[in-house]
């Protein structure tokens, strides 16, 4: 081996090397020494050494990966007559085998053993000891030696070693959270540096015209000769029935006739094989103008042919199928003329559709403004629309000077102009901040609670649901210049932190499961209500059991997706 000074240039180093006679290089390198680190000064110890394998002994090993790319193997063992003892080339390396190590140890503590011995002038009297108890066999040194590295392995073991990792898939849990803020008319300004509280809004307005064809809904009609029949009469009932004049009935598209006169229908009759017969007569029928939708029929009776069957609208379903008419023959005869009027109410439920459709047509293209400037500029601008964006609308309707009520005309046309503003803010710096306000919550309570004293501990924030923002309250509002402080709440997802070890809730979870089976302390977590699902890997594999050492039982968190 040949040991490396601080001192010691590439030269000093080069020179050691070719002085050195044996098959391999072994350096001693103090901590940090310089060559370590330089690829190059590396590069020519390793062609000075020729053939010879280098390995470099050091507890610095930042620099390993440059040593790989030499072929330099390294050792973090520091002690030359470690070296010199272990009579084996391979603990350098650090390839031997966990049996292998094991006995290398015992023959090391022996010859250590021996050496102290032997420098101490004490051999001497272990052998004369041996000689007169044990016949000249001493080699219960080894035994005994043997044996306490085998009680301190498992001591280690068992103390040091034993560890259990438990894998939480924590219960996520819904939470709202709230806060009030002002949204002010400060787009341009600083004010916000100083008050975290007020979130900056800026007005926008929306110019809107739009022009659209109305059909008007009176038909007036003259000249007509509506359908006027005979239809058929059925009483199944065991009394007569008497229906009055102008008594409707009507068929399956709810077109309606009416009686022209009373009609009484005398109950059934049994004939000679005691079946009933219902009792039939005829009675003229009127065709009405309108359908019981208040649609106008002109020629929709001509579609009417014989057979058609027709009910009375007043009787309940199953009286509907005791007492009916059937056409006699086929309708016909309906010719009229007609002409649409314009009534005061087409123009008013046209405004109404209008006014409706106009808002809404507005609404879509400033979010549509907005989507662009959000995806050009890569914000997220969104209008503020806790009350009706529309309140301060102006709007304008232009009736022609041609359109007047009563006149015949089959449609006519209106024009509107919307005139209005609304306000948009930044939602993603009302998120962060509602976001900030959670996290600075949950380390205030971290440092403020008594852990000994309670049962359930802080929880953690996982993610903040940036959809469910919305506004739930106004406190005030003022309009010029807008100020108004509103109640914002998001939706938070929050799990039980079984991360902070002096928690009271993970001390009673860890002690719970000390020293019992996988499979038993899998169940018993299990029903903790705050955990979905759990995985115990208990290490060295041999072991069964939890371990009952409570800094030796650590809690992980995955998978809280």
């Amino acid at each position: 081996m040949i040991k490396i000074n601080n001192t010691d240039s590439i030269v000093d180093i080069i020179q050691k090397i070719q002085e050195e006679e044996s098959k391999e290089v072994i350096l001693d390198f103090p901590f940090w020494h310089p060559i370590l680190h330089n690829y190059l000064s590396l590069k020519i110890l390793k062609n000075k050494a020729w053939n010879k394998p280098i390995t470099i002994v050091t507890k610095d090993l930042t620099s390993r990966k440059i040593w790989k790319k030499l072929w330099i193997n390294f050792s973090i063992i520091k002690d030359s007559n470690f070296i010199e003892l272990s009579q084996n080339a391979k603990i350098i390396n650090h390839n031997l085998s966990y049996w292998e190590y094991f006995k290398f140890e015992i023959n090391r503590y022996s010859k250590l053993l021996i050496s102290y011995l032997t420098k101490n002038k004490k051999i001497d009297e272990f052998k004369k000891y041996s000689l007169k108890y044990y016949n000249k066999n001493w080699a219960w040194v080894f035994i005994l030696i043997l044996l306490l590295s085998i009680f301190i392995f498992f001591v280690v073991l068992f103390f040091a070693i034993n560890k259990t990792y438990i894998y939480i898939k924590p219960e996520i849990n819904i939470k709202t959270i709230a806060y009030n803020y002002i949204f002010k008319d400060l787009w341009n300004s600083d004010e916000t540096s100083s008050n975290w509280k007020i979130i900056k809004v800026k007005k926008i307005s929306k110019t809107l015209s739009l022009e659209e064809i109305f059909q008007t809904s009176w038909i007036y009609a003259w000249n007509s000769k509506k359908t006027s029949w005979e239809v058929t009469f059925y009483n199944t009932y065991t009394e007569n029935v008497s229906l009055k004049i102008n008594t409707r009935i009507e068929n399956k598209d709810w077109l309606i006739f009416e009686t022209k006169t009373a009609v009484t229908i005398p109950a059934w009759s049994i004939d000679t094989n005691w079946k009933i017969i219902p009792w039939i007569i005829k009675s003229e029928v009127a065709a009405k103008d309108y359908d019981i939708n208040w649609r106008y029929i002109w020629t929709r009776w001509n579609k009417i042919i014989i057979k058609e069957k027709f009910s009375l609208p007043w009787l309940k379903w199953d009286d509907k199928t005791k007492i009916y008419a059937m056409a006699s023959w086929k309708f016909s005869w309906w010719s009229d003329t007609y002409e649409n009027i314009l009534w005061e109410n087409d123009i008013e439920n046209s405004k109404n559709i209008f006014e409706d459709k106009l808002k809404k047509q507005a609404l879509s293209e400033i979010k549509s403004d907005l989507d662009k400037e959000n995806k050009t500029n890569n914000v997220t601008y969104e209008i503020l629309s806790y009350d009706d964006i529309f309140k301060n609308a102006k709007v304008n309707i232009t009736i022609p000077d041609n359109i007047k009520v009563w006149e015949k005309i089959k449609n006519f046309q209106l024009k509107w102009t919307i005139d209005f503003f609304c306000y948009i803010y930044n939602k993603d710096s009302v998120i962060n901040k509602l976001e900030s306000i959670v996290n600075e919550r949950i380390i205030k309570e971290e440092k403020n609670i008594n852990w000994e004293a309670v049962s359930e501990e802080v929880e953690k924030l996982l993610s903040i649901d940036k959809n469910s923002l919305r506004i739930t309250n106004i406190i005030y509002e003022q309009t010029k210049p807008l100020e108004v402080k509103l109640t914002i709440e998001i939706d938070a997802r929050m799990y039980k932190n079984f991360l902070n070890k002096n928690s009271a809730y993970v001390q009673r979870l860890k002690n719970w499961i000390y020293w019992l089976k996988k499979e038993d302390a899998e169940k018993i977590l299990l029903n903790d209500k705050n955990i979905r699902n759990v995985d115990i890997d208990i290490q060295p594999f041999f072991m069964d059991k939890i371990s009952n050492i409570e800094n030796n039982v650590i809690f992980e968190i995955e998978n809280t997706n």
